[in-house]
């Protein structure tokens, strides 16, 4: 644990090493003096390999706090699928997101466009949102499946037949698990999943 002083970049705070090596730093919170866009802030970062620190954590001068790496994807339908089967028998294959909006701490291969299905990183808690337009007019619930199956306490139901979905809900998830949305309908064995920017998407993002 040593102080430290980089006026270069106008800042001071605590860098914990395994050596006297800046290049080797563990981890560090560092104060901003002067930077035009950080004058005042608290920013804590990790090295997770050799010779790169990283931002992980910021307060800045007005008490927003800000966390870039925290788990978040954002992903739609490229072209609308069709012959989508939202019948219970199916009950555990989500539809097919296929193409990323945005990131914030993860990747594009976060998603599996090839199933639909996101991989969360760690073990926490995720918020989870989808949506799902139909012009069929023939679902009336939703559910987020885990793995192969249907997820447990995640339904949202409609009083009747409806042309559009939509389920939110936090659930505590192990890493590694594979999240997908799954729309149901009785009688839905083959309805098309249209894509649009504002009634078919899925999100999720870790909480903590």
């Amino acid at each position: 644990v040593r102080s430290q002083t980089n006026s270069n970049t106008s800042k001071i705070g605590i860098a914990f090493a395994n050596t006297t090596d800046d290049t080797h730093v563990g981890a560090a919170i560092l104060h901003h003096r002067e930077s035009t866009d950080s004058i005042g802030s608290l920013a804590f970062y990790t090295s997770p390999s050799s010779g790169t620190t990283t931002e992980r954590m910021k307060i800045d001068r007005n008490g927003y706090v800000t966390t870039s790496s925290q788990f978040h994807i954002e992903v739609q339908r490229s072209g609308n699928q069709t012959g989508f089967d939202a019948r219970s028998s199916n009950a555990g294959t989500p539809v097919t997101f296929n193409d990323v909006v945005r990131t914030r701490g993860t990747a594009n291969s976060a998603l599996n466009t090839s199933t639909g299905k996101i991989t969360v990183p760690v073990d926490g808690v995720y918020f989870l949102e989808a949506s799902v337009y139909t012009p069929n007019n023939n679902i009336s619930q939703g559910w987020f499946t885990e793995g192969s199956s249907r997820m447990n306490y995640s339904d949202i139901t409609e009083d009747g037949n409806t042309d559009q979905i939509q389920c939110h809900g936090m659930h505590y998830l192990t890493a590694s698990t594979e999240v997908g949305f799954h729309p149901y309908g009785a009688s839905a064995s083959s309805i098309t999943i249209e894509a649009s920017v504002n009634h078919t998407w899925f999100r999720v993002t870790l909480i903590g």
